[in-house]
């Protein structure tokens, strides 16, 4: 659940910032990602989408002491099951995890 307090911040703010986002001020992947959503969702639907948007970037730039850099994509599907498959001790060789074979 967490903190009421601060998810109560988050949609504020995120109310706040979609009002700008809406009239098409800001130009920026999440400002376009927010109106794509808006075409089809009520408003207060995609405030709480962003809220929850913005919440999971500030962990991961926590989780990662790392600056946020806002081009930055999300690693490829090969990527991913790359780093899965090296994260299974249990997987013989010969072993299909994804798309990646187990060397």
């Amino acid at each position: 659940m967490g903190n009421r307090h601060l998810r109560k911040l988050l949609v504020v703010g995120a109310h706040a910032a979609l009002y700008s986002m809406k009239t098409g001020r800001t130009r920026t992947a999440l400002a376009d990602w927010a109106r794509a959503l808006l075409a089809s969702k009520p408003f207060k639907l995609v405030a709480v989408a962003l809220a929850d948007k913005v919440a999971r970037i500030a962990w991961a730039v926590m989780a990662r002491n790392e600056a946020y850099e806002p081009g930055l994509r999300a690693p490829t599907s090969q990527a991913t099951a790359q780093a899965r498959a090296r994260s299974i001790p249990f997987a013989p060789q010969g072993t299909t995890v994804g798309s990646v074979t187990m060397a």
